[in-house]
């Protein structure tokens, strides 16, 4: 049944049955319009007549005597107006002793709700027997819309609500159609079915009224003579998906962050991105089954990736390979705030929450970027405090991520899982959980790399930025072994600050020089002052200490590292300690076979020190809030 044909029978059951209020959960004019122009509510008036009161939509006939004295509810009364317009705010105080035929009433009810004064003496003529209005409301109709529904806990067990569901496939696919051969355009469905298939895929999430504007958007555009709007495939869909963007656009719970330009190669979506080779291979090796979701679904019956979790140390590249996950895909990236999400009014932050989730299934295929997930939900799954409603946006967000259905692709990532609820970790949430390390000394050169390419689109007005060597690989994990191992121990380094250092070095060497290209030697020199001058994460103790809880916490849960060489696996770590050790170490010999860097041998000992040291600690307090649960 067609979602117009579904919501009238809903509405008609309700009428019949003799519901005083009906409310239709859309935001849509159209949708109302088309209950009320089926005439098949109630009894229509062959011409106006004037009350003396103002009303939007035409009153009705006079009811005849032996329907007056009938009593009980007006069943058969199937008929409606042709055109209404919904009432200003003051007069939906309905006056409605003064009505002297049936009415249809309509009105939106936005944020500030409805006054309901009027609505409850209205609702107790409809219920009264006794009252002599009781005939006349029963076969009048009062239809709210909106898509939050706000009435009093009173007034709802009056109400019948009608919700209105988005239009499937086969449905989009019908309205398509029609829409075509109301312009007039030819499309052979046979050689096209790919085609209109695809733009069915594409409208998943719209309203039928959306798909009808969008439509007739499309087939309007400019377009050569002798062809079709249709032939511009690549218009048709940069259409369809800016009417997408422009719902985000007016939406408080989510926000467009990054939209991937439309001639970028996706296989160069992580150039700008040092290290995290596993999960850029992981992105990679998923991207049509995102992007072409439809297809691949019909073709091998696989449902879309769901998404993946990447916790780590900050600034290691999470928040950045978000816009190249986007870039990979060739997809939207959207942001959820969770802190856009709270309000104080009771239930509005689990609304908040699922109109994002709606949002963001009209936007799919898409990228749903959650950041600092921790700061969202942590303590959630546990017993501790007694925000209710924090409780149950934590569980209609589970609930969203098992069961979801459409191409959203959820990519979450966290700075310390410690207090993140063990039911994100379940299978079915997360395609694959990554672990970002700190990055090693040939993933810091390639991070510096990455930066400096930044620099170099950035210098519009320089033919040359860097010149020969100073992009060699071998040149910068030098300078990184000679400059940041003080004394036998490291500074630790993240890739914030490192795309920092080649900054600073930069602004060093424009202050000092204006000869381009910049030399070897040059950039040698002012990178080391910068090196030697600015403080880089591992400088504070209690950050190393913060490294090391991170990973002892990400090797228990068994995450993927996100890089292709890592320091420490799951395998190498023990819950508890053997000989006073929690990590399996490897030998002098196996340490500067494997790890040749002077900078990659002192980070391994110090890591595996300060696992040591603090594992016992991590692990009983894992245990007590486990056992606490």
């Amino acid at each position: 049944m067609a979602v117009s044909d579904l919501i009238n029978e809903r509405c008609k059951e309700a009428f019949r049955a003799g519901t005083p209020i009906i409310w239709i959960q859309t935001d849509s004019f159209e949708t109302v319009m088309d209950v009320v122009e089926r005439d098949e509510l109630v009894v229509r008036i062959p011409k106006p007549i004037h009350t003396g009161k103002r009303f939007e939509g035409r009153p009705y006939r006079e009811l005849p005597e032996e329907i007056r004295r009938r009593g009980g509810p007006l069943n058969h009364l199937d008929q409606t107006l042709d055109a209404f317009k919904p009432l200003p705010q003051k007069d939906l105080a309905i006056p409605a002793v003064s009505w002297k035929v049936p009415h249809i009433i309509t009105y939106h009810v936005g944020e500030k709700g409805v006054e309901e004064e009027g609505l409850e003496q209205y609702v107790k003529e409809c219920v009264d027997p006794r009252s002599p209005q009781y005939e006349l409301f029963r076969s009048s109709a009062v239809i709210l819309y909106g898509s939050t529904v706000r009435l009093s806990s009173a007034l709802l067990s009056y109400t019948e609500v009608v919700p209105v569901p988005l239009p499937d496939r086969e449905e989009i696919l019908e309205l398509v159609k029609d829409a075509i051969e109301r312009s007039g355009q030819r499309m052979d469905d046979n050689e096209r079915h790919e085609y209109l298939a695809d733009m069915s895929a594409a409208f998943s999430g719209f309203a039928g009224t959306e798909i009808s504007r969008t439509m007739e958007r499309i087939l309007t555009r400019d377009h050569k003579p002798g062809t079709s709007p249709l032939d511009d495939t690549r218009g048709v869909f940069e259409t369809i998906q800016k009417q997408k963007e422009q719902r985000i656009l007016s939406s408080e719970v989510l926000r467009l962050e990054y939209t991937p330009p439309r001639d970028k190669r996706t296989d160069e979506a992580f150039s700008e991105v040092g290290g995290l080779s596993n999960l850029k291979t992981w992105v990679w090796n998923r991207r049509n089954a995102l992007r072409k979701a439809d297809f691949v679904k019909r073709t091998s019956g696989a449902e879309s990736p769901k998404g993946i979790l990447v916790c780590g140390i900050p600034g290691c590249g999470k928040s950045l390979a978000a816009r190249a996950v986007a870039d990979s895909f060739g997809l939207p990236l959207l942001l959820m705030d969770m802190g856009s999400l709270m309000n104080k009014y009771q239930g509005e932050s689990e609304r908040n929450m699922r109109r994002a989730q709606e949002l963001a299934e009209a936007m799919s295929p898409c990228v749903l970027w959650i950041d600092e997930l921790e700061k969202g939900f942590s303590g959630a799954g546990s017993g501790d405090g007694d925000d209710a409603s924090f409780k149950r946006m934590f569980a209609t967000m589970l609930n969203w991520m098992q069961e979801n259905k459409k191409a959203c692709f959820l990519y979450a990532t966290a700075n310390d899982i410690g207090g993140l609820p063990k039911e994100f970790f379940r299978s079915g949430r997360f395609d694959a959980l990554f672990a970002a390390y700190l990055p090693t000394c040939e993933e810091c050169a390639e991070i510096a790399l990455a930066a400096m390419k930044s620099a170099r689109k950035n210098a519009q007005e320089v033919d040359r930025l860097f010149g020969e060597g100073c992009e060699d690989v071998e040149f910068l994990t030098g300078l990184i072994d000679s400059e940041m191992v003080r004394e036998g121990v490291p500074r630790l380094m993240i890739g914030a600050d490192i795309s920092k250092l080649v900054n600073q070095a930069l602004i060093l060497y424009s202050s000092k020089d204006s000869t381009y290209p910049i030399g070897k030697g040059s950039w040698k020199r002012y990178l080391r002052e910068a090196m030697r001058g600015e403080s880089v994460y591992g400088d504070g103790s209690e950050n190393v200490d913060s490294v090391a809880v991170s990973y002892i916490r990400m090797l228990k849960k068994g995450f993927l590292p996100a890089s292709g060489k890592v320091m420490f696996r799951k395998k190498d770590y023990l819950s508890e300690a053997r000989d006073g050790h929690f990590v399996k170490r490897l030998s002098e010999e196996e340490l500067q076979d494997k790890w040749p860097h002077p900078y990659d041998q002192v980070v391994y000992r110090l890591l595996a020190d300060r696992i040591d040291e603090l594992a016992g600690e991590v692990e009983r307090l894992e245990r007590s809030r486990l056992i606490g649960r």
